[in-house]
């Protein structure tokens, strides 16, 4: 179980110490976060937890993605590729899935599932 100032110490670590997804994963499961949703234009996140909700906004200094129309599942998987191997920084993921037509990702940790969703709903791909 957590509070909110718990949250919000390990998110600002988290992104200080620029850590993996598994690294970060882990951290808020045990401190009961039940999902997140990031919106990719704004690069806003939502938490979800027995804290309530809470939203972390954009730092200061990024600039508003322009998301692409067309969701192109096969420019998504190639970009997760590319992060995952760390041959790129998470804002650079960020725009590459923009331009993939990713709206926002869901983060769903019972299920162990990130769902990334075009700017209709009806194009989704869970990973």
């Amino acid at each position: 179980m957590s509070d909110l100032s718990t949250l919000i110490s390990t998110v600002f670590t988290s992104k200080k110490e620029q850590w993996s997804f598994p690294q970060k994963f882990q951290a808020l499961v045990e401190i009961g976060v039940t999902s997140y949703t990031v919106t990719i234009d704004t690069y806003n996140t939502k938490y979800e937890g027995p804290f309530g909700i809470w939203l972390d906004p954009a730092p200061a200094d990024f600039k508003r993605l322009i998301i692409s129309q067309v969701f192109n599942e096969k420019a998504l998987i190639e970009s997760l590729k590319s992060r995952r191997a760390g041959e790129i920084t998470y804002n650079e993921w960020l725009n590459l899935v923009a331009q993939a037509g990713v709206a926002s990702y869901k983060v769903t940790m019972a299920t162990q599932t990130v769902t990334y969703f075009g700017i209709t709903l009806h194009n989704s791909y869970t990973g």
